[in-house]
Order: C-alpha cells, then structure tokens, then sequence
C-alpha cells in the first residue's frame, strides 16, 4: 500500500502544467539536454503505470488515471518544446527536418526545391516548363493554320476570304470569333447586285492607296436591304456579338486599344491614325482597326478620317433613321457600341456565321 500512495503521490507532482522558468526548466528542475530530460518525465511515468498493472489489488481505474496523466504531460511537452524550438516541421522532439522553399518537409536541412514558371516545386532549378504562343508559362495554346495563337482554323484556305469583286481578306481568331483583319471594300453582293452607289462610297473616288488601307463606307441599308454584302459564311455582327469581343478584350474602357492599328498617320498618311493615338493602341487582339472615320450624308462630306473608326453592326435601333454601331477613337482605349444616323455610311468588318 505504501507503494501505491508513493507512486501516486510522485504523479501528482506531474499534474501541474510545465512552465518555462528563467533559464531552461519544467517545474524548477533545470533541464540539462533538454530533450533528453523532457522525455525521461514520460518514460518514468510510463514504468509507473507499469508497475501498477502489476499489482493485482490496484483498481483499473488508478492505472487509467497514470495513464491519462501521460497522455496531458505529452501535449504539455509538445507544447513547450514547440515554444522552445525543439520540435522539427514533423513535430519530432530533437528532429532535423526543415522546410525547403516550396514547403516540403524532410531531414535534408538544404534548400533542396526550387518552383518553376509553371509553379512546379521540384529538385530541377532549371526552367523546365514552356510558354504556349499567348506566353502563358505551362499553357496549351498553339498556332493554328492561319499562324492565329488559340484560333480554330484547320486549313489554310480559311486564313484568306474572298468577296464577289475577288478581294482578299486577312482573317483573326479573337476568342471564339473569327473575324475580318480588314475592312470591307466591295462593290458587289455575293449574288452579283451592284450595291446602289447612294449607298456606298470611298474617298477620293478609290484612289487605290486610300481604297486599299481603308476599305469602303457603306449606309445601313447597304447592310440590311441584302444579306449579302459579306463574303460567303459571313456576316455583319450584331451588337451582342459585338458585346463579346468588347467583355473578351477586357471591356469597353480597354478594349478599344487592343483592336486599333499601331500605324501612325505620320508614317501612313492613307490609313493611320493621328496622334496621341500610340498612346491608346497595342493591336495585341490583331483585330487591326483602320481609321476611316464616316461619310456624312446630311453634309455630303467626309469626316473623322485618320481620327475614328466607325464600323456597323446590323443591329436596328427603336428609332428607324438610326441603327448600332461600334466606335474606335484616336485619343482614348476604349471601345463605343452607339447609335448612328443610318443614312450616314461607315466601315464594315464581317465576321464568320
């Protein structure tokens, strides 16, 4: 019975919380190696509990009561040594484990990860992972057969369209539309009808210089009154379709600047645009918008050239004598969806069914 009560009583002394005091000691006891001594608290409780399982009269509840005490002196000792710095990222007392730059944790102290542009944490500090043709580190988009990163063009032969008057058109993938890298200049329908001369018309009565930078500028109702005006399997955009390439282009404060040409009007005075607009143009969606500006049908007279792109959806509006349109400015990024007179005549970029 003694026994009993002078193993019972030294538990008891274990029950108090472990406190850090002044130099490195648990409960006024100077640890000398720290871990050694931390432990050997647990060992010795552990051959109490022992001994007490060999002893037939002692009540199982006493041993679960030890046992129950190592089990609180352990989280207390885990507790401390974190605090300490003895314990390792595995949570082993007196471990050598380490994380490395990318988070592992083993027992190799050195910084043995490094991450690559893909975000790949391994053994390899060489770049070992690829751009895609958007420059996308680890992406999978490709050059098409028009050389469009991301299009969708199989053959060759989709890469130039051809309209009635045997007119070529470069072509662009932006998003999941195909569009015209031109604008439009014909004076034909694809069922051979002359488009009405009080429709269309072209600066300096096509001056080829003029006529081939900047295309034709047509009236709504040259868009309307026959579907036809685009080549065959395309079609003048709706303002919705309009709507997805500006939201694609990251919206209408910056999307203007990524459909306009970068050509100055210094350098190209036919189809370029006037200063400052190299300031709000990158052309990186290759749309390749021309400045044409418009032809004023109230006035008979040309407008906004070499400053405004304006280019037709086939779009109506509530008001009959006007209809959508979408605008490129010279002095700003952004891309304008309005209404415009339809008797005036603008530029038209068609885009695939």
């Amino acid at each position: 019975m003694k026994k009993i009560i002078l193993l019972i009583s030294l538990s008891l002394v274990f029950t108090q919380e472990l406190k850090v005091e002044g130099d490195l000691r648990v409960n006024g006891v100077v640890l000398n190696t720290k871990v050694d001594s931390l432990e050997f608290v647990i060992d010795s409780l552990q051959i109490q509990v022992d001994s007490l399982k060999n002893l037939q009269f002692v009540q199982q509840s006493q041993i679960s009561s030890q046992q129950t005490l190592i089990e609180q002196l352990q989280a207390q000792i885990m507790q401390l040594g974190s605090q300490l710095g003895l314990v390792d990222c595995n949570g082993v007392f007196g471990g050598d484990a380490v994380e490395d730059v990318c988070g592992i944790c083993d027992n190799n102290s050195s910084n043995d990860g490094s991450f690559d542009n893909c975000g790949i944490c391994d053994n390899d500090s060489s770049n070992d992972c690829l751009q895609d043709c958007a420059g996308n580190w680890g992406g999978s988009l490709e050059l098409d057969a028009c050389g469009d990163c991301g299009g969708a063009s199989i053959d060759e032969d989709e890469c130039i369209i051809t309209d009635y008057n045997g007119n070529t058109y470069e072509t662009i993938w932006i998003g999941q539309q195909h569009w015209m890298a031109e604008n439009l200049r014909t004076w034909y329908y694809m069922d051979g009808e002359l488009v009405p001369t009080n429709q269309s018309s072209v600066y300096n009565n096509g001056s080829s210089d003029e006529y081939h930078h900047l295309g034709a500028l047509y009236s709504y109702y040259a868009v309307v009154d026959n579907d036809q005006i685009c080549p065959e399997g395309w079609h003048i955009p709706t303002i919705e379709e309009v709507e997805y390439l500006m939201e694609y282009l990251g919206g209408n404060e910056v999307a203007g600047a990524k459909m306009k040409s970068t050509i100055s009007s210094s350098i190209d005075g036919y189809g370029g645009w006037d200063s400052p607009n190299m300031e709000y143009s990158t052309n990186e969606s290759g749309f390749n918008a021309k400045p044409g500006g418009y032809y004023n049908f109230q006035y008979n007279a040309y407008d906004r050239k070499n400053k405004n792109g304006y280019f037709w959806t086939q779009t109506s509006s509530d008001n009959v004598d006007f209809a959508f349109m979408f605008r490129l400015d010279y002095d700003n990024s952004y891309l304008n969806i309005q209404t415009f007179s339809s008797y005036n005549r603008l530029s038209i970029r068609c885009i695939q069914d």
